[in-house]
C-alpha cells in the first residue's frame, strides 16, 4: 500500500493513495459553523459580563479578565 503525505495546517497526514480524501464542507455550511460560533462567544461574553464577583471568585475568574473577555468583540476568539 502506498501513502501519500499531505499537511493539513501543522499536522502532516498520512492517507491511503486508494481511499478518497475526506468531503470537504460547502461554503454555506461552514458560514452557517462561523455564525453560530459568533453568536455563541456573544452570548457567553454578554452572560460573563452580567456576573457578580462573588460568582466570579468562585469561578476562579478576577473581575478585570472578565472585564477583558468580555468586551472582546464576538468574531475574536
Amino acid at each position: 500500500m502506498i501513502c501519500h503525505a499531505e499537511m493539513d495546517g501543522k499536522a502532516l497526514i498520512l492517507r491511503a493513495l486508494d481511499t478518497p480524501p475526506p468531503p470537504r464542507k460547502s461554503l454555506i455550511l461552514r458560514l452557517w459553523e462561523t455564525l453560530e460560533a459568533w453568536a455563541e462567544r456573544r452570548r457567553g461574553r454578554r452572560e460573563l459580563a452580567g456576573l457578580d464577583d462573588r460568582i466570579l471568585k468562585d469561578m476562579g475568574i478576577c473581575s478585570i479578565d472578565a472585564l477583558k473577555e468580555s468586551s472582546k468583540p464576538f468574531w475574536l476568539k
